[in-house]
């Protein structure tokens, strides 16, 4: 069975920022996603749940729509990383035409990249509740907005296995939470490439001062709450709202998981 969500983010002039804020970080997929594996015999809203006998999918379409122009301001958060899957930092020269390591938020600098424009995200994860464990390969369809030899991604702990740029094995680096992929060959502005990015660990969260966002484990459940900046905690990504895109998740857990997400099952 498939079918398609369209989810649609409204704000009106008469809206406070507050207001339209909160309106974001309650989309409970939009720009980031939001994921839910829930013990069986918890409720579950109708439609929303799938059951998970071994795998289930969902597609989710991202409509385009006007990012909030001026976030709050909200205090630094402390993040939550596991120790055991936090990767130890390889510092290394940017290569030229890199993009920038900021989208551009003067309020979250680190926030999302420059360079380049994603259209959609395929996330085929494998969750291991006993272990807390998340094995995953994330696809991500982008447009370079620039030429580039090289370009970020957001991402926070988790091990890396491999990178790929259009099939061809790819050079990255770690430096804090931005991952450098190095291109073979200078991509010219609008180069479209599809890059996978092989990964693993245990996913971590944070609290934002609002809420717990990231991938949030209670031991039984597991929430995923992406917005406005917490993606990152559990895929690689461009991280921040204003960047839409769509999704597609691939989701394997045991059998007495329900797999609940918006959009439509297969």
């Amino acid at each position: 069975m498939r079918c398609t969500l369209e989810i649609w983010q409204l704000y009106t002039p008469e809206m406070t920022q507050a207001t339209a804020r909160r309106s974001k970080l309650w989309r409970i997929l939009g720009l980031v996603g939001c994921l839910a594996l829930v013990a069986a015999g918890c409720s579950s809203s109708g439609d929303d749940a799938v059951d998970a006998e071994s795998a289930s999918t969902t597609s989710v379409t991202d409509e385009e729509s006007e990012p909030s122009t001026a976030p709050t301001s909200i205090a630094t958060p402390t993040p939550t990383v596991p120790a055991s899957d936090a990767p130890a930092t390889t510092v290394a020269e940017t290569p030229a035409n890199a993009g920038a390591p900021g989208i551009g938020d003067d309020r979250y600098p680190l926030a999302g990249n420059g360079g380049y424009d994603v259209a959609s995200y395929g996330l085929d994860l494998t969750w291991d509740q006993p272990s807390a464990f998340l094995d995953a390969i994330a696809t991500i369809s982008l447009t370079t907005t620039e030429p580039l030899e090289a370009f970020n991604l957001d991402l926070i702990g988790m091990e890396v296995g491999s990178v790929s740029v259009d099939g061809t094995e790819a050079p990255f680096t770690r430096d804090g939470q931005e991952l450098t992929v190095s291109l073979p060959d200078l991509a010219p502005a609008d180069s479209t490439l599809e890059v996978a990015v092989t990964y693993s660990g245990t996913p971590g969260s944070m609290n934002n001062g609002i809420a717990e966002i990231g991938w949030r484990f209670d031991g039984t459940t597991v929430v995923a709450l992406g917005e406005p900046d917490g993606a990152a905690y559990w895929y690689p990504v461009n991280d921040h709202p204003s960047d839409k895109a769509s999704y597609r998740f691939t989701v394997t857990a045991a059998s007495e998981l329900t797999v609940a997400a918006n959009g439509t099952a297969e």
